[in-house]
């Protein structure tokens, strides 16, 4: 039997695509033993892992245009754009409740990695190994320029895509030498950043690893396709991405262009999935 990861990519709102994919997996009750995430994979994981079906479309398309959840004003009192606390406190717990008894049963091994903001380096935390795991998901999704410094596990922690955005090899390493990698844009290699680092210095003076890991993103992004396509060759990856051409901001808010990317999310797995069962069982 083939030990098989689920590696999920982040990319602020093009996460939808994802959750389209895994609610298709849910209905076909398609869980891989590991899941391994970051960033908005990580939430999406978390609905996943809940078997939580539609919680990902509700989270990017419900409240795009609700001041707790984006906005200056959260800047101004929380020291944050996106309304963190909102997120991941007011709408699980009271506004769309979330089965938290599900995920925490969920017998597969749920891995989500975070920036080490002081070693610009990867971190992982693992569910059940750690508490309150939910803390471990907010930092994993914590976007740098948008979203405070998340302290956990005596760490300081941002946005797990920042050095490892698509973090097949921990899941190699973790014993997987097959996986299901599910991407979120249709770019291929993606050129080096507009050097903005008087900017973050004014921002992270302490944190000059974080700095450099930033703008070291691009090179570990390609070097991450350079390496999937490589076990595409070897037949010991099935990648799902988007079939047409994504054009949308990461931080998106038309709810039109969201739940298109959703939908096909949801029709690209649909289409995909015999090849999916042959390819598991082959």
């Amino acid at each position: 039997m083939k030990q098989v990861g689920l590696v999920l990519q982040g990319g602020g709102t093009r996460g939808i695509y994802t959750s389209g994919v895994l609610d298709f997996f849910i209905e076909q009750d398609v869980f891989p033993s590991y899941v391994i995430a970051v960033s908005a994979g990580a939430c999406n994981a978390m609905a996943y892992l809940g078997r939580d079906k539609g919680l990902g479309k509700y989270m990017y398309t419900e409240h795009l245009h609700d001041l707790r959840y984006l906005s200056w004003r959260n800047l101004l009192r929380h020291g944050s754009l996106l309304g963190m606390d909102f997120i991941f406190d007011e709408i699980p717990r009271r506004i769309r409740p979330f089965p938290f008894d599900v995920f925490d049963q969920a017998k597969e091994k749920l891995v989500v990695g975070a920036t080490n903001c002081e070693t610009g380096e990867s971190v992982y935390f693992s569910k059940g190994e750690c508490e309150p795991f939910v803390t471990a998901i907010r930092a994993s999704c914590s976007i740098p320029l948008l979203s405070g410094v998340v302290y956990y596990q005596g760490l300081k922690l941002l946005d797990g895509g920042i050095v490892d955005p698509i973090p097949v090899n921990k899941s190699l390493a973790d014993g997987n030498e097959w996986n299901i990698i599910v991407r979120t844009g249709n770019d291929e290699m993606v050129p080096q950043p507009v050097n903005l680092s008087w900017l973050l210095q004014r921002i992270w003076p302490r944190y000059q690893a974080l700095i450099r890991a930033m703008f070291e993103h691009h090179a570990r992004y390609n070097q991450s396709l350079r390496q999937i396509r490589a076990l595409q060759r070897e037949n010991r990856a099935f990648v799902l991405s988007p079939s047409k051409p994504v054009r949308m901001r990461r931080m998106e808010r038309n709810p039109i262009k969201l739940l298109e990317l959703y939908q096909l999310g949801y029709d690209d797995a649909r289409r995909a999935y015999r090849s999916l069962q042959t390819w598991l069982e082959s």
